[in-house]
């Protein structure tokens, strides 16, 4: 009967090691890869002392021979590209959408942190907004990009993205204008809900552990209605770009953290297509 015990323990605990363990980087192999690629879960914003990456990491990229963002960045035209996405069409002003005490409240940051209001800034759509609210919400002046880092370190490698700008911003487009306005109203009403609940997410991110940064972000109140659209749709159509680079060479492919949890993320959906996907400590 102890051992009967003794050996469910094990399993339990294999089980849990193999789903839950705490880690940024995995390591792809299996399904006759000739070698192995690589997949990392990052923050798209965070403060530069909170960026550390291992040389775990580090000799990761190294070992591959192409990058994959989400985004191709070294794309002719990208930044042309996101700015033109980010405004409204028309260059409609979203400040008509909001009632006047909702236009003060917003306002009244804007003012404060960057030294003008929606007079001018309500032609970018409400996603580009909440980038800059995030961007006060941190507790350095100017945040660091793990994208970034790693356009850095891939040296001449090529760099490829799982998506377009076009795309990943029309995701966005597809939640009703209403409801991205409230994301705006809710978080510059309450700036230190805004600071308290970003410290958590990065807190999460810092231990490493992808389910329970998975939970968090889908139970936020930008993600809670829309996780099929922003997460779980993208995943799955990420899993036959990701299957096709990694066949072509060593590859290592860098995503937002809250891709990789739960059985609908990315390690489950590549673990179902017959590959190993086991984490780097």
């Amino acid at each position: 009967m102890k051992r009967l015990t003794m050996i469910k323990v094990v399993a339990l605990c294999m089980i849990a090691t193999a789903t839950y363990s705490q880690s940024l980087l995995w390591k792809i192999s299996g399904n006759d890869l000739k070698k192995p690629s690589y997949l990392f879960g990052t923050i798209h914003m965070i403060c530069p002392d909170d960026l550390v990456l291992s040389e775990a990491t580090k000799e990761a990229v190294e070992k591959t021979q192409q990058v994959v963002l989400e985004l191709d960045m070294d794309e002719p035209g990208f930044m042309a590209k996101a700015q033109q996405m980010a405004l409204n069409k028309d260059m409609a002003n979203i400040s008509s959408q909001l009632s006047e005490d909702e236009l003060a409240a917003v306002n009244a940051f804007f003012k404060e942190n960057y030294g003008t209001d929606l007079t001018q800034l309500g032609v970018m759509k409400p996603i580009g907004l909440m980038s800059m609210i995030y961007m006060k919400g941190l507790k350095c002046p100017q945040p660091a990009s793990y994208e970034a880092t790693f356009m850095q370190l891939k040296g001449d490698k090529a760099l490829k993205g799982l998506e377009t700008i076009e795309y990943q911003l029309g995701v966005f487009d597809q939640i009703p204008m209403e409801e991205q306005l409230s994301w705006l109203v809710e978080y510059t009403s309450d700036i230190e809900k805004m600071k308290s609940e970003l410290d958590l997410m990065i807190k999460t991110y810092k231990s490493k552990d992808m389910e329970k940064m998975h939970d968090m972000i889908t139970s936020s109140v930008q993600f809670e209605e829309y996780t099929d659209i922003l997460l779980y749709k993208r995943n799955q159509e990420w899993i036959e770009r990701i299957e096709k680079l990694i066949k072509e060479k060593p590859t290592f492919i860098a995503v937002g953290a809250g891709h990789l949890g739960s059985d609908k993320g990315v390690i489950a959906l590549l673990r179902k297509e017959g590959y190993k996907v086991e984490p780097i400590k």
